[in-house]
């Protein structure tokens, strides 16, 4: 098994790594042949050793242009109706195990937020 050390990984297994999850779909169906990509990247971001939260976080927050380039269209007119889908189906995730609790705990969030857009109606949002 072909391996190398990694600046950041440490030791990575390159057939791993360099490997392409498998995206055969043997369906017509639009939704299921999704649900089968995101299985198998899900599979594969375990792999390496990362939650799906870390690689989204990761995703969201890197500067690095190879990962910033892949969300460049995220706050733009083009992409903002899908950018608030996501962030929408986030709240769904976020509040669906304990609906009453996590009811409030988004909206103490998205007040917070609010809150912090009034205090500060200057500061260039973007920023952050």
């Amino acid at each position: 098994m072909d391996s190398h050390i990694d600046p950041l990984l440490g030791e990575v297994n390159l057939n791993i790594e360099n490997q392409v999850p498998e995206v055969t779909v043997s369906t017509t169906n639009p939704e299921e042949a999704s649900q089968h990509r995101t299985i198998k990247i899900c599979d594969f971001i375990k792999k390496l050793g990362l939650t799906p939260k870390e690689f989204f976080q990761n995703l969201l927050d890197s500067s690095k242009e190879e990962i910033a380039s892949r969300r460049q269209f995220w706050g733009t007119p083009t992409g903002w109706d899908s950018t608030a889908n996501l962030i929408l189906s986030i709240k769904k995730r976020a509040i669906e195990s304990d609906r009453k609790a996590n009811t409030q705990r988004w909206s103490d969030f998205i007040l917070r937020q609010v809150s912090l857009i009034q205090q500060h109606p200057k500061i260039d949002w973007n920023s952050y």
